[in-house]
């Protein structure tokens, strides 16, 4: 149930961030400006919405499930990276960053970060023949927040994953602790109904007694 409520979580937020790549590369093909490296975008992204879809609808209780949906967000955020024009591309990752503690798993954001920042730095790098003085902040900056994200989105995974098992010790303990005490209580009823028990003999007893004696009472 856990891991269905994180899918149905994450599995929007990843459709609009796919679905919004893919929106702005038909865009900018329609509009006659795009080249083959934005069809080769749009592929992609519509390649990701498609499986995402899939293995959503089908398979949404699996435990594969996060990986295949973050992969058919993080490949198109990739190819955006690498043969996009925008500079404002490297902020798609962060949305993917985001939904991706929902679960609670170190691995997914060391991984989602590590191909996030080689994805940006590939980027630098096959355009550094066109760095100058003058883009070159706007370039380098972007790895610079990118690394401040990996550092923010690791550290509250960590946080979240430690309040998490804090929270389902405390819960266990309790658990525990109430099945401990219902134990003691039906101890104590049975204690009290084998009391009962022999109180009732008691009473049976005397009122024989009782009995005898009246019926040797009245032969006197």
């Amino acid at each position: 149930d856990q891991l269905k409520r994180a899918n149905s979580v994450v599995f929007p937020a990843l459709m609009l961030i796919t679905g919004y790549m893919a929106f702005s590369e038909g865009i900018i093909l329609l509009a006659g400006k795009g080249d083959v490296y934005t069809l080769i975008q749009l592929i992609f992204s519509l390649l990701g919405i498609a499986v995402s879809i899939f293995i959503f609808t089908t398979c949404k209780d699996k435990i594969f499930c996060p990986v295949v949906m973050l992969l058919s967000a993080v490949i198109p955020y990739v190819a955006t990276c690498l043969f996009g024009d925008l500079n404002v591309t490297y902020a798609y990752g962060f949305v993917i960053l985001l939904v991706s503690m929902a679960y609670l798993n170190m691995r997914i954001a060391i991984l989602e970060n590590i191909i996030i920042f080689v994805s940006n730095l590939l980027r630098v790098l096959f355009r550094i023949n066109t760095m100058s003085l003058d883009n070159a902040q706007e370039r380098l900056i972007p790895l610079f927040i990118i690394v401040l994200a990996a550092y923010a989105s690791i550290s509250i995974t960590k946080l979240l994953i430690r309040i998490n098992s804090e929270n389902m010790t405390k819960i266990t303990s309790d658990a525990e602790k109430k099945e401990a005490i219902s134990n003691k209580m039906s101890e104590i009823a049975d204690d009290i109904t084998k009391n009962f028990d022999k109180t009732l003999e008691m009473f049976t007893d005397l009122k024989k007694s009782i009995d005898t004696c009246n019926f040797s009472m009245n032969n006197i």
